[in-house]
């Protein structure tokens, strides 16, 4: 399953973390180093999977973490802090 995320997924599912569980593309793309296609693709696996919710109002389009992406979340948080100590 890591591998069907990728290291921008998981980029992300952290950014939204961090960003406080929702943001749009160019927020996401600042916080965790990636491209519009890399958002593009990993937003739909990341959706297929429930870690994300995509909300749509009008031509604005973002991301919200769902319950299980924010558990996931706080997994990622920990393991870049042991590796980071």
């Amino acid at each position: 399953m890591w591998e069907n995320l990728g290291i921008a997924g998981l980029k992300i599912v952290l950014a939204l973390y961090e960003l406080g569980g929702e943001a749009g593309f160019i927020a996401i793309a600042y916080h965790g180093h990636i491209g519009k296609k890399t958002w593009q693709v990993a937003r739909d696996k990341l959706a297929k999977y429930g870690l994300v919710e995509v909300v749509e109002q009008g031509q604005r389009r973002w991301l919200r973490l769902t319950e299980r992406g924010r558990r996931v979340a706080e997994h990622l948080r920990s393991i870049e802090d042991l590796i980071s100590q």
